[in-house]
């Protein structure tokens, strides 16, 4: 079989689920519903935490995680750290250098 016999195939098993409404194509699916939420009224209310593990050092460090802390009432970023995992002990540090700034 050649390329152009299998994109054929392809295409038209593409075009019956499209019929059926089984598939739709991308430009036509809906995006993900996420529920937005109100932000906090006062700083410090909801501080939320997000450890995030990538090769940030781009192979220079190994792998390591970005723990970071977000103020959901200003969107503003109250600390952030690499460390190399995501521990409760490490956000507990986050945490206690928040609150000795305050």
């Amino acid at each position: 079989m050649d390329g152009t016999f299998e994109m054929s195939v392809k295409e038209r098993d593409r075009q019956w689920m499209i019929e059926a409404d089984v598939w739709a194509p991308k430009r036509q699916r809906r995006k993900r519903p996420f529920q937005l939420h109100e932000r906090r009224s006062c700083i410090g209310e909801l501080v939320q935490i997000d450890g995030s593990p990538h090769a940030w050092l781009e192979g220079r460090r190994p792998r390591c995680t970005l723990i970071a802390f977000i103020d959901d009432a200003t969107g503003r970023l109250q600390y952030a750290r690499f460390e190399s995992a995501e521990t409760s002990c490490r956000s507990g540090l986050g945490r206690r250098r928040i609150e000795d700034r305050r």
